[in-house]
């Protein structure tokens, strides 16, 4: 394998705790597999399964009991793979606000974060929370749903009319 910078041969891999730049301040990847090119000292780090790794750095934000600071947000909105217009709509907000939550100019609202935490650990796909949370529908009084055990799986669904009133 050659340097992707200067094409010069790589040295066998070596072992070694290196930092890894995914947007938070101190994420150390320990004993993972490095060349260093001997002529420009290009690094090339190599990483399995880093999608497995990003999931589990955006478990351990979310998790944590400190509030999030603007790096941590951007971090689950980048991990959850929204783009910050995205995220203000799905979250409820402006894209100015959270531009400010991002940039620790403002604290997130907490059931925003909570919201936020939430998401990035049930790592739904982004399209089901595009149609569940982006736009709320228009306000209306409650219906009723209505259960049915069919070959041992729940339906529910919602009652109207004279089903809400039987129910």
């Amino acid at each position: 394998m050659n340097c992707d910078k200067c094409e010069t041969p790589l040295p066998a891999r070596v072992r070694a705790d290196v930092r890894y730049a995914c947007g938070l301040p101190s994420v150390m990847l320990i004993n993972v597999e490095v060349q260093r090119c001997t002529n420009c000292g290009n690094e090339i780090v190599h990483i399995p399964n880093i999608t497995g790794l990003n999931k589990a750095i955006a478990e351990a934000v979310a998790s944590q009991e400190d509030r999030l600071c603007g790096a941590e947000i951007r971090f689950l909105r980048k991990y959850l793979g929204w783009s910050g217009a995205d995220a203000a709509r799905i979250l409820g907000s402006r894209a100015e606000t959270l531009s400010r939550w991002e940039n620790d100019r403002l604290p997130i609202p907490t059931p925003t974060e909570r919201l936020l935490r939430v998401l990035a650990m049930s790592n739904r796909p982004v399209e089901f929370y595009e149609d569940m949370l982006g736009e709320l529908g228009r306000e209306r009084r409650h219906e009723g749903l209505k259960a049915t055990l069919r070959d041992s799986v729940w339906m529910a669904r919602r009652s109207h009319g004279a089903d809400a009133a039987a129910a």
